[in-house]
């Protein structure tokens, strides 16, 4: 059955088709609870209820500071279905990040959990705590599973005082007491009204909300049906990643709450549970980012089982490398399945993915694939709009998806969306790129973290594939290092085997610079190696080349 569905304005009405096609059918999992799409509609027109009841209007910003809950899809479309904007936080944001992006937006109401809570201390805002454990399944193994989460998170879960808190239920409570006045609040909304701001570094680093339309997010869901082909309402949607960001939130909320999907919910990445979960709920559709594939490969527990209901698996938020997508695409074949690894490129300031590779078993290192349908992408020169062919440049996207713009900054706004020759809106990535003859997209590097050594442009990304191919690491991550005779490469690396005496270290990081010498160019062989047990990773789990250039200095 392909997925031929009408977009609809808002979010939440195509949720609300799919409760009306598929009403019994199971729209979330979360361990042993399922909640069909009715329950989930209830559910939504309860804390919409509820919303209303705190005085929440359209246009307002509700901050949402929760990890993949049932409390937290449920919130994210109440919000949607009376008009307000949802204001997505990392869950485990420290209280100044909370606080930045509360006082931002002007948020007067918002949503935490266990763990999330202590970080809203002092905020004038109405907080309501959503505790893990509440829609854990109600069995023995429920109980015992909701006592060990609260032994494991007693030193990380502190009270808040803010100006009003209310618990999960007693939000519920007042929800029902302004359904018996008022009934079920109506709908509203337009396909060009913001639906949730995201926040990211942006294309210049400096931390921005990223404001994402109706429009913006069911085109990318809808991008989705024609690359997941044959589509079933009865597939499952692995959500281990996180719906604070974009890539959680619209490709894979949003688009199996479109289909009418199982959307199986993962709060805290564990590989085990994902593991458990994709085998328990035969989960077909699997997205995430490079570090989660390697944590289920190192976890073995997909190893030796059937995958032959795994349909398609697909990467984001980082490059995929070659030793990466090997190893992943070994495993599908041995389980049964006929799907690879693909990889993907995009950015939130376009909703996430743009593009995706074919899902073929050989494609060039970096290879990204071609625009979803109604994108358009090009190569520009850098600081131009001069579309270049073959050729290294910044990649320029326009189509649907396209951010609305950045929260009450015009400036930084009119950087990176320009209007060209063609008279289209387009998004300057600041990442490179080069659109081979193939007329597939080469993802190179983020501008950012392109080095210029001796006058040459060196691409980090490249000697970092170069050093996963020797079998002495584990990981790396490459930075420049500012030297007496200028910029060079530094490379961090996690050995396949700790090397545990100063004189392995030394063999070990000579060994390495011989072997880049084969491969790359002199300009691209490290000038320094340091070995780490780990590298630092960002919240969504990519590498965190900042942290790692921060200590240079």
């Amino acid at each position: 059955m392909s997925i031929d569905l009408p977009m609809l304005d808002t979010m939440y009405e195509q949720l609300h088709a799919t409760v009306e096609r598929y009403p019994n059918s199971t729209a979330l999992i979360y361990y042993g609870t399922h909640l069909s799409f009715s329950q989930l509609d209830d559910l939504v027109n309860g804390c919409a209820a509820g919303l209303k009841a705190l005085g929440v209007k359209k246009g307002d910003r509700v901050t949402i500071c929760m990890p993949n809950l049932p409390q937290t899809i449920a919130v994210i479309y109440a919000v949607n279905k009376i008009g307000a904007v949802c204001n997505m936080l990392h869950p485990l944001s420290a209280a100044s990040e909370v606080k930045h992006g509360v006082e931002l937006v002007k948020s007067k109401v918002a949503f935490c959990f266990d763990i999330s809570e202590k970080a809203f201390d002092g905020l004038p805002v109405t907080l309501i705590c959503c505790k893990t454990a509440q829609f854990f399944e109600k069995t023995p193994v429920g109980f015992v599973r909701g006592k060990v989460y609260l032994h494991r998170t007693k030193d990380k879960r502190a009270p808040a005082q803010v100006g009003h808190k209310l618990s999960w239920q007693g939000f519920l409570d007042g929800g029902k007491a302004y359904l018996k006045r008022h009934g079920i609040p109506p709908t509203v909304g337009t396909r060009d009204d913001t639906a949730a701001i995201m926040y990211t570094g942006g294309t210049t680093g400096s931390p921005k909300g990223v404001m994402l339309s109706n429009d913006a997010v069911n085109h990318l869901s809808f991008q989705m049906f024609p690359i997941a082909k044959d589509v079933l309402a009865s597939d499952g949607m692995l959500g281990a990643l996180p719906v604070f960001h974009g890539f959680g939130f619209a490709l894979c909320m949003h688009t199996a709450m479109c289909v009418g999907m199982r959307y199986a919910l993962i709060p805290r990445f564990d590989p085990k549970d994902c593991c458990s979960m994709i085998l328990k709920e035969k989960i077909s559709l699997i997205f995430s980012v490079p570090a989660f594939f390697e944590g289920l490969l190192k976890c073995g527990g997909l190893k030796g089982q059937d995958l032959s209901f795994i349909r398609l698996v697909g990467s984001g938020g980082d490059m995929v490398s070659d030793d990466l997508k090997a190893r992943m695409d070994a495993l599908l074949k041995e389980g049964g399945s006929n799907t690879y690894l693909i990889s993907g490129y995009g950015l939130t300031e376009c909703v996430t993915a743009c593009t995706m590779a074919p899902p073929a078993e050989k494609v060039g290192t970096g290879c990204v694939g071609t625009p979803f349908d109604g994108n358009e992408m090009k190569v520009v020169r850098l600081g131009s709009t001069e579309a270049v062919l073959e050729e290294d440049g910044e990649i320029c996207i326009t189509g649907p998806t396209l951010m609305k713009g950045y929260w009450q900054d015009e400036e930084e706004t009119a950087k990176v969306l320009k209007r060209h020759a063609d008279g289209k809106l387009w998004l300057h990535t600041g990442d490179i790129g080069r659109i081979g003859r193939d007329g597939q997209l080469y993802f190179k590097q983020r501008l950012k973290r392109v080095l210029k050594v001796s006058g040459y442009l060196i691409y980090p990304s490249v000697i970092e594939e170069r050093l996963r191919c020797n079998s002495l690491v584990e990981d790396c991550c490459v930075v420049g290092v500012q030297t007496a005779s200028g910029t060079k490469v530094k490379a961090y690396v996690v050995p396949q085997r700790p090397a545990k005496t100063q004189t392995e270290q030394e063999l070990l990081a000579e060994e390495l610079k011989r072997y880049s010498s084969q491969t790359l160019n002199r300009w691209s062989i490290p000038a320094q190696v340091e070995f780490l047990p780990e590298l630092p990773r960002t919240k969504i789990g990519k590498v965190d080349f900042k942290a790692l250039e921060a200590r240079q200095s």
